[in-house]
């Protein structure tokens, strides 16, 4: 992890607001550290609002997931030459 990692930055990534971020820090880390878009995170708060993200947005099972994996997976067996249809050729100039 990048020791500069701000909040505001953690944040953006998770699509969170960093006014949200701040709160969920304050109210979940440990200790009376003050927190706001420019704190750099420490690699103990990473770790814990993941684990409160990943609890806080747990699915049930991973079957959509599965299925819009599936097409892709297909599309990774298809030859280039399937994709790609040949130039027509330049008209020769006389």
């Amino acid at each position: 992890m990048d020791s500069k990692y701000k909040v505001s930055q953690f944040a953006e990534d998770f699509g969170m607001a960093p006014k949200a971020m701040t709160e969920l820090l304050k109210s979940n880390a440990p200790g009376e550290r003050k927190y706001n878009a420019s704190t750099q995170v420490t690699p103990e708060e990473f770790d814990l609002v993941m684990e409160l993200l990943t609890a806080q947005h747990q699915v049930e099972s991973f079957a959509e997931f599965e299925a819009e994996a599936r097409p892709m997976q297909k599309a990774e067996n298809i030859r280039i030459e399937e994709v790609i249809t040949p130039a027509a050729p330049a008209p020769a100039s006389e």
